[in-house]
């Protein structure tokens, strides 16, 4: 099966956070989306959008964002901007935005090689995803190749506030570091670990084969 070879890298991040990885080339943004979740440690319980330049395009699944662009698209919508516009307001409406789970990541990624993957809108965690390569024989399921780095957990007030928590879990006599340390067991958050990475996305694709 033909794979889509991609990097993830975090971005602003004072050490390296990256994962090398594959998925089939027919996978969808939201299949993306699961897949980079469990690269990267995290719970899937935040709001995602993937933002794509030349044309700019938002891919989300954050329903009141898109239902609003799908009323600005339309003929109530229009005349709403008109209205606007005569009223001396100017209401950008340029970027196309597409539902997730509707795009598939083939014809997308072949003509723009590089995404924003932004996770947990109160943190704004920040991915920039290149494709690197097609795989015309790659694996039927998805597989990261290599990766360095924790990902900042979620919910945590930005980088400040994940390096004090690293700060605190790394000091056993911190006198927050047991409670902090049961938050971040009670989150969900995994550690990087090549194997149980690769374990955990060969049961998902697996599962999106049945």
């Amino acid at each position: 099966m033909k794979s889509l070879y991609f990097s993830a890298t975090l971005r602003d991040s004072a050490a390296p956070v990256w994962r090398r990885f594959s998925v089939p080339v027919t996978y969808t943004f939201t299949q993306l989306h699961d897949c980079l979740q469990l690269m990267f440690g995290y719970s899937n319980r935040e709001l995602y959008e993937f933002i794509v330049e030349d044309p700019k395009m938002r891919i989300t699944v954050d329903s009141d964002r898109y239902e609003s662009y799908l009323f600005l698209k339309s003929d109530a919508g229009k005349a709403y901007l008109a209205e606007k516009e005569e009223e001396g307001f100017t209401v950008d409406n340029s970027v196309e935005v597409v539902w997730a789970e509707e795009l598939p990541l083939d014809p997308l990624t072949l003509k723009h090689r590089k995404i924003q993957y932004i996770y947990d809108f109160s943190d704004d965690w920040t991915y920039d995803i290149e494709l690197v390569d097609i795989i015309e024989d790659g694996p039927d399921v998805p597989v990261v190749r290599e990766g360095l780095g924790n990902a900042p957990f979620e919910a945590c007030g930005g980088f400040d506030g994940y390096y004090e928590l690293v700060d605190i879990l790394t000091n056993p006599d911190h006198p927050d570091n047991a409670s902090i340390r049961q938050w971040t067991e009670e989150m969900g958050y995994r550690f990087y670990d090549h194997d149980d990475v690769n374990d955990a996305l060969q049961a998902y694709g697996e599962a999106q084969q049945n």
